[in-house]
């Protein structure tokens, strides 16, 4: 019963991180927590399995959905150009506002509304294409700048703890929304008005997602350290590349993104439409993360300080790979109880995982030109993921309907794919176990 005492461990926390009254850090970190509400609200009604039913009720197939989920990824390579952009303006709030802004109309509402006015299949996935593209291009010109003016709120000695409780809210509110949405839509299965449900909870998550933006208005704004007085565009690679820690940390990042998004271009249709998992189970399970997160998160916030945020990272992807190997094992007659099982598995896991990985982009990041540090890992992240997805994706299609056969098993391109990935969480493992001496900050 230990691992329940997370409970007044919480409240102790929300005390010191939120109610400092006059407190510019702890009323940046409380309008912080919140906008991540909204955010994930948002992404919970327009994203994930709510996502992929809006593609596949507009006849949008595995494949092209798996294309269409990295392309803003892909846009992720504009991100280069917003330290040149970015450091031009000593204040950048409303600018980041107003950009915030047009992104989510674009890739909210004009993505809604474009299959009302576009009917033929081919066109479908083209201007699904341009138009994820052009808000994702404007969103990764600018979303460095809330991480950079952000991060002064989030000092080394509360960052553990709030990515925790970001953790649980965020869960909480997101998915236990997403698991109302997602009844009502299991319940019209089948029918033409199921697509109706989903087209209107992408409005509703727009709603939201104005909430996040005047929320994020609200901070105070700190001064912008620079080393140097001319804006340079080299030195978003130049820089960082200088800072070996910095690359080596978050290499492990990226591994991480490698091995959490190879199936997840194709994962949301395959779970729908070939093992006929439902709206509700899969966001029920989501919001249950939540639990999960008061249950075990100060036993692994009590790891990291024994043993260091790299140690304990790598030791997640360890914990991870059995899952992989269940997903292998996944068939529509067993999907109830061990799709439940597996994602229960994560969830446990996922904690310690979601905190150290939440931190490893700041673990050896530099005070100053922090606009280009962010920039740079923006770029190597959302390329990997592009690259990854993109990958998956193919693999998938090109497997095609074959099937490979060991004795009674059956294993479809989706299935052999968790098998690549549960390799490449045991390897991650490894390599970390490796190098985190010389990776680990010594005041850790």
């Amino acid at each position: 019963m230990r691992s329940f005492h997370f409970f007044p461990t919480l409240r102790a926390e929300l005390d010191t991180m939120f109610f400092h009254k006059g407190d510019d850090l702890a009323r940046g970190r409380l309008c912080m927590l919140t906008q991540s509400i909204m955010c994930n609200i948002s992404a919970n009604l327009t994203g994930g399995a709510f996502y992929t039913g809006f593609l596949l009720g507009n006849d949008i197939d595995i494949t092209d959905i798996g294309l269409i989920t990295a392309l803003p990824y892909l846009a992720s390579l504009l991100s280069i150009f917003s330290p040149a952009i970015l450091e031009h303006f000593a204040k950048r709030k409303w600018l980041l506002a107003g950009t915030r802004m047009l992104y989510y109309f674009i890739n909210i509402v004009g993505l809604t509304l474009m299959p009302m006015l576009v009917h033929d299949k081919g066109m479908k996935v083209f201007w699904f294409g341009v138009i994820v593209l052009l808000g994702n291009s404007i969103n990764f010109l600018f979303t460095s700048g809330y991480s950079v003016w952000h991060l002064n709120f989030i000092p080394d000695n509360v960052r553990a703890g709030f990515f925790s409780i970001q953790q649980f809210v965020n869960n909480l509110m997101g998915c236990g929304t997403a698991v109302v949405a997602g009844i009502a839509a299991d319940s019209l299965a089948g029918s033409p008005y199921q697509l109706t449900i989903i087209t209107g909870l992408r409005y509703a998550g727009f709603l939201f997602a104005v909430a996040d933006v005047v929320i994020l208005c609200i901070p105070r704004e700190f001064p912008y350290l620079s080393s140097a007085h001319k804006v340079r565009l080299s030195d978003v690679f130049r820089l960082p590349l200088k800072h070996k820690k910095f690359v080596a940390t978050i290499s492990f990042y990226c591994l991480l993104c490698v091995i959490n998004n190879l199936p997840s271009g194709v994962l949301n249709a395959y779970l729908l439409s070939t093992v006929h998992i439902s709206y509700t189970q899969i966001n029920l399970i989501n919001v249950c993360y939540c639990l999960f997160v008061l249950a075990v998160s100060s036993h692994w916030q009590r790891l990291i300080r024994r043993m260091g945020w790299l140690r304990v990272f790598g030791l997640t992807t360890l914990l991870m790979v059995p899952t992989h190997f269940m997903y292998m094992l996944l068939q529509p007659g067993n999907a109830l109880w061990l799709f439940t099982l597996l994602r229960f598995i994560q969830h446990a896991v996922g904690v310690g995982q979601n905190i150290t990985a939440s931190n490893l982009p700041f673990l050896n990041m530099p005070m100053e030109d922090r606009t280009n540090y962010v920039s740079f890992f923006n770029l190597i992240a959302n390329l990997t993921l592009w690259l990854c997805i993109t990958l998956g994706t193919w693999f998938v299609s090109l497997i095609g309907d074959f099937v490979l056969v060991l004795g009674p098993m059956h294993f479809d391109g989706m299935q052999l794919l968790f098998f690549i990935v549960a390799c490449l969480s045991a390897g991650t493992f490894l390599l970390a176990k490796v190098l985190a001496p010389r990776l680990e900050p010594r005041n850790t």
